[in-house]
C-alpha cells in the first residue's frame, strides 16, 4: 500500500516598483524617487528580514530618505531599507528619497540606478531567500542655456551697428 500526503507550502512572494519625478537635469537639480514594496497575491506568508538597498551612481549627492515603515538610512551613496517582518496584512512599503546631481554631471549624461530587494521567508537564519529589483527611468544630465545676441559699436569700421543694423 502506498499513503500520500498533501502539503501548502507557505511563502512570501513580494514585488518592488520605482519611479522618479524627472528625467533630464543640471548641476544642483534634486530628483524624487518612490519604490513601492508589496506582497502579491499569491504571497501566502509574512517576510522576514527585508533590506532595499539603492547603490547611487557617484554623479548623485543623496539629499533626503523616508519611509511607512521600517527603518530608512543613508550610507554614503547608498539608500537602504531595513524591515524585520512584512506581513501579508500590511499596506505596501513605500520608500522616497531625494538625490540632486552633483557638478560633475556631464551634459549628455545618461545616469541609470537600480534598487534591490533580499527578504526571507524565517526570520533569522535558515528560511528560502527571496529577492527582486527595480529600476526607474534614466536621467540625462543638461545644462540649461539662454543665449542672447548683442550688436555693440567697436572702434573698428566693419563691426558698428550701422554696419550690422538688424533693423536694415
Amino acid at each position: 500500500a502506498t499513503d500520500s500526503t498533501s502539503a501548502e507550502v507557505v511563502a512570501p512572494d513580494l514585488t518592488i516598483a520605482k519611479v522618479v519625478d524627472l528625467t533630464s537635469g543640471d548641476a544642483g537639480d534634486q530628483f524624487t524617487y518612490t519604490v513601492t514594496l508589496s506582497h502579491t497575491a499569491g504571497s501566502s506568508s509574512a517576510a522576514f528580514d527585508l533590506v532595499v538597498d539603492d547603490v547611487l551612481d557617484p554623479v548623485f549627492a543623496p539629499v533626503s530618505v523616508g519611509a511607512t515603515s521600517g527603518t530608512a538610512t543613508i550610507v554614503g551613496n547608498t539608500i537602504r531599507l531595513t524591515l524585520p517582518t512584512f506581513l501579508t496584512t500590511d499596506a505596501p512599503v513605500v520608500v522616497t528619497y531625494v538625490v540632486a546631481f552633483r557638478d560633475t554631471v556631464e551634459p549628455g549624461q545618461v545616469v541609470g540606478n537600480t534598487a534591490t530587494l533580499a527578504y526571507d521567508s524565517n526570520p533569522g537564519t535558515g528560511g528560502v531567500p527571496g529577492n527582486g529589483q527595480a529600476s526607474a527611468s534614466d536621467i540625462t544630465g543638461v545644462f540649461a542655456l539662454d543665449l542672447a545676441k548683442t550688436i555693440v559699436a567697436t572702434a573698428l569700421p566693419g563691426t558698428g551697428s550701422d554696419q550690422f543694423d538688424p533693423a536694415r
